[in-house]
């Protein structure tokens, strides 16, 4: 991919919005370097890594709760999906409903343009409940086959807490 080419194009797009006199700003993009490792897991696998995901900050989503990490989890009931900070990665847990679940791993490095694969732009939820306000994203940015810019992934890198 082409990242400097991607930043020349979103500067210019900037540059045309304020010639308009726009109220409409686009968010700052950072060129960053992605390194992802995927996996399909049994559940024998499941359980082996559910011990180092549930010691990261992030929710793991049961059929009947969703559980705030770090925490014990039994394996009572099977995880249907999760994503949490762990060491300096991102892992994205999904049941695949065939007795499998795919496991993603992230990791975002800040790169110059040209040697970055994407552009990262800052995005923030409202959490629902207790203990966080907010949950913090990067929304990984590319181009597609014809060179029109799309979100590949977002990837949680923050838990803001509540200050009370």
């Amino acid at each position: 991919m082409n990242v400097l080419l991607m930043t020349q194009q979103w500067q210019h797009l900037q540059k045309g919005l304020e010639t308009l006199s726009s109220n409409l700003v686009l968010p700052d993009l950072v060129p960053v370097k992605l390194t992802e490792n995927h996996q399909t897991l049994s559940p024998a696998q499941l359980a082996d890594v559910m011990p180092t995901l549930a010691q990261g900050r992030g929710w793991l989503m049961f059929p009947s709760e969703v559980v705030r990490l770090p925490a014990s989890v039994s394996d009572d009931s099977p995880a249907l999906q999760a994503e949490a900070l762990v060491g300096d990665e991102t892992w994205q847990l999904h049941y695949s409903g065939d007795g499998q679940w795919a496991l993603n791993r992230f990791q975002v490095t800040l790169s110059d343009s040209e040697h970055a694969t994407h552009l990262a732009s800052a995005v923030q939820h409202l959490a629902d409940g207790e203990p966080w306000d907010t949950l913090e994203y990067h929304q990984l940015w590319t181009l597609d086959d014809s060179g029109r810019p799309y979100v590949e992934v977002a990837i949680l890198v923050d838990m803001k807490e509540n200050a009370r």
